[in-house]
């Protein structure tokens, strides 16, 4: 018997890091540069959050199912967010965003999930 969790797809795209660094640097795949991807995700070390905004671990997986986010993204100290805003500048909400992420502080890393 196939289960719902065996043909889910991936929804983890890819991971970033801090946006503390050279603003020229590559962070990674998602973002041209740290400067672009501070824009949006902020700076949640500093309490920054640019055009997300944090949401609450259930609410998190109402949308991605815990056993489809990978453990290493939430071992240690970590907080979910989403990307509050589109590319217009028009306000959204967890149900109309399609970007989330993990913050993990232990690793200073953004994980990204698509929903």
């Amino acid at each position: 018997m196939i289960k719902l969790k065996d043909i889910l797809p991936e929804r983890y795209i890819g991971s970033c890091v801090d946006v503390g660094g050279d603003s020229g640097k590559e962070v990674c795949d998602i973002w041209q540069d740290a400067t672009d991807m501070a824009t949006v995700v902020g700076n949640p070390d500093e309490g920054e959050e640019g055009t997300s905004k944090e949401l609450s671990k259930q609410e998190f997986h109402k949308w991605f199912p815990p056993n489809k986010v990978k453990q290493k993204h939430v071992k240690g100290n970590h907080t979910y967010h989403y990307i509050a805003q589109d590319e217009r500048g028009r306000e959204m909400t967890p149900r109309e965003s399609g970007i989330f992420f993990i913050y993990n502080i232990d690793q200073d890393i953004h994980y990204f999930y698509r929903k």
